[in-house]
């Protein structure tokens, strides 16, 4: 598992301009460097001293936002639309998808740590629902078995293409 180092940290934090109206902005950017997109505990610390803000206070941001975590999930992070539109062009066939071919129920990561998958709340692909977003990455329309197991297999190409490196 990647760590996000102090120097790392600052820069994204200097990078925002070292202001607590951009503490989101900020967490994202870490989550996306940790690896795992997780914030640890180390990170969060000097965020909040960096910002002059409590832990605590830091933590109630970290915890209140959904695309936020604090443990660490995996390499691919899957969001899977839940709103209406998604409901109605096959959401739940995909949900069913992912779990038969990644092993996994929601939330829980696969043993590799290549995947894990939450559902959520819209976030504004209705144009090609059934839709998910992998690492800030929109895919859609996801409405068939074989488009799910490409995208996945281009995924676990790209892990391995990393490690190669």
């Amino acid at each position: 598992m990647e760590q996000t180092s102090y120097a790392q940290t600052m820069a994204v934090v200097q990078k925002h301009g070292a202001a607590q109206d951009k503490l989101h902005a900020i967490l994202l950017d870490l989550q996306d460097a940790s690896g795992m997109n997780y914030i640890s505990p180390e990170v969060a610390g000097i965020v909040a001293e960096a910002l002059c803000m409590t832990p605590a206070k830091l933590y109630e941001v970290l915890t209140f936002y959904s695309m936020l975590h604090s443990v660490p999930q995996a390499k691919y992070l899957i969001e899977l639309c839940g709103s209406t539109p998604c409901h109605f062009t096959g959401a739940a066939a995909l949900r069913a998808t992912l779990e038969k071919q990644l092993g996994v129920k929601e939330g829980v990561a696969t043993e590799d740590g290549l995947f894990i998958f939450h559902c959520v709340q819209c976030f504004g692909a209705c144009d090609v629902s059934p839709a998910a977003k992998i690492n800030h990455v929109v895919y859609g329309p996801l409405d068939s078995e074989e488009k799910v197991a490409s995208l996945l297999q281009k995924l676990r190409d790209e892990a391995r293409e990393g490690e190669v490196r």
